[in-house]
């Protein structure tokens, strides 16, 4: 722990090897939340040269006295077709625009 954070990636997250991805939790069991099922794919399907980083944490809502909730839409990761939606990366103009400036990059989201 440094500083009262716990860094929880142990391997290489890019390419070249580095650890650049990076999953922080407080080192203060009260404060902190846990994490688990910690996975790194190197094999995206993408032209990045870092690589997903997936987890699993908890997360608790607490209960107002007020009655009031909060409604989320979430997606539904495990829904998901990951060759559509690395097909959807590769073409979409993200990903193969050159970029000029960044105001022009900005535009395409």
């Amino acid at each position: 722990a440094v500083k009262g954070f716990i860094q929880h990636i142990k391997s290489p997250t890019h390419i070249s090897g580095g650890t650049l991805d990076l999953v922080f939790t407080m080192e203060n069991v009260a404060d902190s939340l846990p994490v688990s099922n910690i996975q790194i794919e190197p094999n995206t399907g993408t032209s990045s040269d870092h690589f997903l980083v997936s987890f699993q944490t908890p997360v608790v809502m607490g209960i107002s006295d007020s009655k009031t909730y909060e409604e989320r839409e979430v997606r539904e990761l495990r829904l998901i077709d990951v060759e559509e939606f690395r097909e959807d990366i590769f073409s979409s103009a993200l990903n193969l625009s050159e970029y000029e400036s960044l105001d022009e990059t900005v535009k395409l989201y």
